[in-house]
């Protein structure tokens, strides 16, 4: 009995991605084995090499600030366009418009198999190692998706459309570059795939008042929990900035200058630097406090969320399994509160987020439009 394809995580993170690269194609070795098991016929390392092309190109007009998103963005719908062809046997750039409605539809509700309820990093990354050498994630999915039971949370009309303009872009550059006599198979979409499908995906969303109370049970020792200085900056991050917790690398990377207003820098290679909130400070000048570092002196070169070693960073994978931890103990508060309004937010409470905090935050959602890193 044949067994079921498995998706292939096909592009490294950013600060692993070098346009233009003149190193063997594709990089990681595990990738390569992985293209080496599918039919030939099918093009798949030529179609991988197109849509690297083809991000190398978009990536000259992207605006510093925003580079390492709108590679995040292209490279997930990127992934998803590849493996879908190599699940089906058929290669990229053979689509059709049938083809393209038919990957349209998949991106929809894809199976549950492809799916998490967390975002999970691609690769188990080494200090010690190149990339090279990085072997796959077994927890990572090509799909973000809530699941109820067996089913999966349908896609919302806004990102699919925005994944379809992606899809266009690459067959615009494909047809560009090769010259060859076809219809951009991607140039519509066609309206009954549409129909029926929310204008944009539900979340989460928390009350102030039931935030006020999740920071107030950290800085109050009313919840126990592991590396509470580290959950206060986290959490600090989601509400009251708009750093990608991804870029949050090294204390570094945060600056007081002359008035005492601290700043961010992203580390990217045109790096971007913008002032924190106030509300930020306080828990970010509490947490080093915490660690026991001096908030006068410019901050070390050591990881923002460190190991108990203190050398090496966790991971995202880590992160997300201290917040899941987070949330269960404040659920487990919530419940037992004299607090109706917190009682009766419980579920809420067990499914908190880096992501459903930011996007419930008032600061978030009026500065995002102004500081984008």
């Amino acid at each position: 009995m044949t067994a079921p394809f498995v998706p292939i995580p096909l592009f490294p993170p950013y600060k692993h991605w070098h346009a233009d690269s003149p190193e063997d194609f594709p990089e990681n070795h595990n990738i390569r084995y992985r293209l080496e098991e599918l039919d030939p016929v099918k093009l798949p390392f030529l179609s991988l090499w197109y849509c690297k092309r083809f991000l190398e190109a978009a990536a000259h007009n992207w605006p510093p600030s925003r580079a390492r998103e709108l590679y995040d963005l292209v490279t997930r719908v990127a992934e998803k366009m590849l493996n879908w062809s190599y699940l089906n046997g058929i290669s990229l750039l053979d689509w059709n418009q049938s083809e393209f409605c038919n990957f349209i539809n998949f991106l929809k509700q894809p199976p549950g198999t492809w799916c998490s309820q967390t975002r999970h990093s691609k690769f188990v990354s080494s200090p010690l190692a190149p990339f090279s050498e990085w072997k796959f994630n077994g927890k990572w999915r090509l799909f973000c998706r809530s699941i109820d039971g067996t089913n999966v949370r349908i896609q919302s009309r806004r990102d699919l459309q925005r994944s379809a303009q992606i899809v266009r872009e690459f067959f615009a550059y494909y047809i560009s570059t090769t010259g060859i006599r076809k219809d951009n198979c991607a140039e519509n979409v066609p309206d009954f795939i549409l129909d029926g499908m929310p204008a944009n995906a539900p979340s989460l969303a928390h009350l102030p008042y039931e935030l006020d109370w999740t920071f107030e049970q950290v800085l109050n020792n009313s919840a126990v929990v592991r590396r509470p200085e580290q959950i206060l900056l986290y959490l600090a991050m989601a509400r009251f900035s708009v750093i990608h917790i991804r870029h949050a690398q090294n204390l570094s990377q945060f600056f007081k200058v002359g008035d005492g207003a601290w700043y961010f820098n992203n580390g990217g290679v045109a790096a971007v630097s913008i002032e924190l909130s106030a509300d930020f400070c306080v828990h970010l000048e509490h947490s080093l406090i915490l660690r026991g570092i001096d908030t006068n002196d410019s901050l070390p070169t050591v990881p923002c969320f460190p190991t108990n070693d203190g050398v090496f960073p966790y991971g995202l994978d880590s992160m997300q399994r201290h917040m899941k931890e987070f949330a269960r103990v404040m659920a487990d508060i919530a419940s037992q509160s004299e607090d109706p309004k917190i009682a009766a937010a419980e579920d809420k409470f067990r499914r908190m987020t880096f992501l459903s905090i930011r996007s419930s935050s008032e600061y978030y959602s009026v500065s995002r439009r102004r500081n984008r890193i």
